[in-house]
């Protein structure tokens, strides 16, 4: 598979089971409105630059940047206590889906230990 293949694949992976299912959420249908347009506000910032990502392995090492410091944020605590996917919680399939693909190293999975 190209690079660019596996740099489409992975940002299909984040479309579909990170990004859109918060940013398609109505905030007419949670209860604390604010915190959640916030929330999607980061979604939409983070999106915007997984897909600036010029190649397969700059996303994989963006995404460990991210997850190790989306952990514990007020948007994902948002997120989680509305039941809608976050980044940490989808960062194990994503980051196998990058193994499967042969994207990256182990190394920079250290981060996240």
């Amino acid at each position: 598979m190209s690079q660019d293949a596996e740099r489409q694949r992975l940002l299909q992976f984040l479309d579909e089971h990170v990004f859109d299912p918060v940013l398609r959420t109505s905030p007419d249908r949670v209860d604390r409105r604010e915190a959640f347009e916030d929330a999607q506000a980061r979604t939409e910032r983070i999106k915007a630059r997984c897909h600036a990502c010029p190649s397969a392995d700059e996303l994989r090492r963006l995404c460990v940047e991210l997850t190790a410091s989306a952990d514990g944020s007020r948007a994902e605590r948002e997120l989680d206590r509305l039941g809608l996917p976050t980044f940490s919680r989808l960062a194990k399939p994503f980051f196998t889906l990058c193994e499967q693909l042969g994207v990256g190293s182990h190394e920079d999975l250290r981060a996240l230990s």
